[in-house]
């Protein structure tokens, strides 16, 4: 009979120690899956701390990209990069081939660097692809190259904007800075509200302006009729009113005046002006 008790008991022990073990090992597993939750929701809020924009202003000979990360939050945080190279520019052209890339033929410091980004700072970026060759449909791609916040890794690109933009025919709209169309041009006024004279000689005194930023347009062309025609000097007067919330975040505003062609109607004797810089 004791010996039959004490086998009994031996079961029980095993059994309950079968029921407990499983238990403890899943207990540690939840232990570990929450310590590496952590670091990925922090992560996650840190990336949402950071805010990037970027404007392309694309003219028929250059293309001017402005971007930029700010930090919306009250803490600093680190940003930590691979090399000195803080971002990377690329452009494709409608058949999927880079015809443009910011780092191409340059050098950075090919060891870890990083940059302190302050609560509400701004860390900025402006580059310009010069001698476009070709007119087109063509898609930017600008990205910050982070690899890691506060000294914990970032994984994918999360800090990455793709925008498309089109090159107009050098042929239809060309920068003639020697234009005879146009002279004393004088603009005052800022945030949206601006006030533009000059003179123009143009035929029969109609030429047209207007405004765009590179990424969109805020005053389709509208006529002006100056004081005079062609072959007189006629004195203009241009009210430019831009509703602030169309106003570009960042980048510039640009005028265009031109006239024209009498013959067909296309673009001549071009000019563009800068209205205001929101950099």
């Amino acid at each position: 009979m004791i010996r039959l008790l004490a086998v009994t008991a031996g079961v029980m022990i095993i059994l309950l120690a079968g029921c407990v073990t499983p238990s403890g090992k899943e207990k540690i597993k939840e232990d570990e899956k929450d310590k590496n939750e952590e670091p990925a929701a922090q992560m996650e809020a840190f990336i949402d701390q950071l805010s990037m924009d970027a404007t392309v202003e694309a003219a028929s000979s250059q293309v001017v990209f402005n971007f930029s990360l700010t930090n919306t939050g009250d803490k600093p945080l680190i940003l930590g990069f691979n090399s000195g190279q803080q971002y990377e520019v690329t452009v494709k052209n409608s058949d999927g081939k880079i015809v443009y890339s910011y780092s191409d033929g340059k050098m950075f410091t090919q060891q870890l660097t990083t940059k302190e980004l302050e609560g509400k700072q701004v860390l900025p970026g402006k580059e310009t692809w010069n001698k476009v060759k070709e007119p087109g449909e063509y898609s930017a791609q600008i990205t910050f190259l982070i690899t890691s916040i506060n000294d914990q890794p970032v994984e994918a690109q999360p800090f990455q904007v793709s925008q498309s933009f089109t090159i107009e025919d050098s042929q239809e709209q060309v920068n003639d800075p020697d234009s005879k169309a146009f002279r004393n041009v004088e603009i005052t006024g800022e945030q949206g509200s601006y006030t533009v004279k000059g003179e123009a000689r143009v035929f029969e005194a109609g030429f047209l302006y207007s405004v765009e930023d590179g990424h969109r347009v805020q005053v389709a062309p509208t006529s002006v009729q100056a004081e005079a025609g062609a072959p007189e000097w006629g004195a203009f007067t241009i009210k430019i009113n831009i509703p602030k919330d169309q106003l570009p975040d960042y980048g510039t505003l640009n005028l265009t005046l031109y006239e024209a062609s009498p013959k067909d109607g296309h673009p001549i004797h071009v000019q563009y002006f800068q209205l205001e810089d929101f950099n």
